[in-house]
């Protein structure tokens, strides 16, 4: 799930001097919860989790080492030219030309689903009959590809690919987004709401990781995004879906996600083995990284799972080099389901002060209320649904337990994620009561992510 109207906070008032990390050498491998008072693990400051010389906890590896002295990955673009930072002027104009083409390239139909606008704009023919036989997705040769998957009511379809033609523009002029002040997601956001006359979703990953990547211009040009949504019920898509929503798609999703046939991750499936097939015959082998946040986590673990069956060319399934979710839940229905079972909780817990109220006002007797905390959605180890496929060379996750205001709707509740069993867990500590959004872009988040992405570029 995901805070659908955070502004990007600056890395100077999200993160502090140095980032307290707890670390459990007998958690670490395992994904269970990592204790914050465990006082064998000390913390770790930032400066020693991004160094080269990170001891291994237990048996995991030092996978924090950014080392980048290795030859650049075949096929990789080395942008050996200086660049210029892109003005506010220029960043904008680059994403007015952007939402320009976008609906150009492939106009609006009135009552189209995401699910089919996304496949029209990753499409290599847009306008053609959507079926079995329709062009797919187009490799652009990158040496990695990023499948993304969105949190629940995270999803604009054209959000990501807007971003991305823009940032293509600027860089064509020999402008980048790296030193830029300005928010590229949130100028294209601003634009798109205006285009469509209502507010659209936003979106944590292109908030924090798409445009982290995209201020660093050999990633931008090595690099091919593609998002897909988490939800497998339509109506968690949209606050506004809840309305318009049939008893009949309502059944249909529900049998869908029962059988493990849901969309987003058929799409993205089938996205994959384009990309692979093309790759092939350029005679290329592109790094595949999965990125997840929020009710996309599960999603994530159910396409690894699925992926198995994506064979490479020695006939062994597919190894992807990165995996990162971040603030994972579960599937969004069942997450809600539990946030709304927290309420209904909370309500008698707050009637039953007010019988405690009565209770005092009486004479002679003095009976304390209790203290009601805000329902949410809560962070604990879920090793059946949260957990590191064997097909992932690394596997990081991120989570917050400070979130009150989880998708900022009414009745409000909060929304904490939980570890990843097999993973490497960190818990994000200076986040405020917007955390479930805010962590998308916390800084080492994004830091990580950036790195990572590096270390596969540097692979030989």
């Amino acid at each position: 799930m995901s805070d659908m109207q955070i502004q990007p906070q600056t890395a100077a008032s999200v993160l502090p001097a140095k980032t307290h990390l707890p670390l459990s050498a007998n958690k670490i491998t395992s994904g269970e919860p990592l204790d914050a008072d465990n006082s064998q693990s000390p913390p770790i400051h930032t400066a020693d989790v991004f160094g080269a010389q990170l001891k291994p906890f237990g048996n995991a590896k030092a996978t924090f080492s950014l080392d980048q002295s290795s030859d650049p990955l075949n096929g990789a673009q080395s942008l050996s030219a200086p660049v210029q930072t892109a003005s506010k002027e220029q960043i904008r104009q680059a994403v007015s030309e952007a939402v320009a083409a976008s609906y150009e390239r492939v106009p609006h139909r009135a009552g189209e689903s995401r699910h089919t606008l996304n496949r029209r704009l990753q499409s290599s023919a847009p306008e053609t009959h959507l079926n079995a036989k329709t062009p797919g997705i187009k490799y652009d040769g990158s040496a990695i590809v990023v499948i993304a998957f969105e949190g629940t009511g995270a999803f604009e379809a054209r959000q990501a690919p807007v971003m991305l033609d823009a940032a293509k523009r600027l860089q064509k002029q020999g402008l980048s987004l790296s030193g830029a002040e300005q928010s590229m997601d949130y100028m294209v956001r601003t634009e798109l709401n205006a285009k469509m006359g209502k507010e659209g979703n936003w979106s944590g990953l292109s908030a924090g990781a798409l445009e982290s990547l995209l201020k660093e211009p050999d990633l931008q040009a090595n690099t091919q995004w593609l998002s897909f949504p988490s939800e497998e019920f339509e109506a968690f898509s949209h606050p506004s879906a809840l309305q318009n929503i049939s008893l009949k798609q309502v059944l249909n999703d529900a049998l869908s996600s029962t059988v493990g046939e849901t969309q987003g991750i058929n799409h993205a499936l089938v996205a994959m083995r384009e990309i692979q097939a093309q790759a092939r015959a350029q005679g290329k082998d592109p790094e595949f990284v999965i990125l997840s946040h929020s009710s996309g986590g599960r999603s994530a673990v159910k396409f690894l799972e699925k992926a198995k069956d994506i064979k490479d060319e020695a006939g062994q399934p597919i190894r992807f080099g990165l995996a990162l979710t971040i603030d994972p839940v579960r599937e969004a229905h069942e997450a809600l389901a539990e946030a709304f079972k927290e309420l209904v909780n909370k309500g008698a817990e707050h009637n039953a002060n007010r019988l405690r109220g009565w209770l005092d006002a009486l004479p002679l007797l003095e009976v304390e209320q209790k203290k009601v905390y805000p329902p949410q959605v809560r962070h604990r180890a879920q090793p059946e649904s949260l957990y590191a496929p064997s097909n992932v060379a690394k596997f990081y996750s991120f989570y917050q337990q400070k979130d009150t205001q989880g998708l900022k709707m009414e009745p409000s509740f909060g929304i904490h994620g939980s570890p990843v069993k097999g993973a490497i867990n960190r818990e994000i500590r200076n986040v405020g009561t917007s955390g479930h959004g805010e962590i998308t872009y916390h800084p080492l988040v994004t830091k990580t992510f950036v790195e990572q992405l590096k270390l596969l570029l540097s692979k030989p």
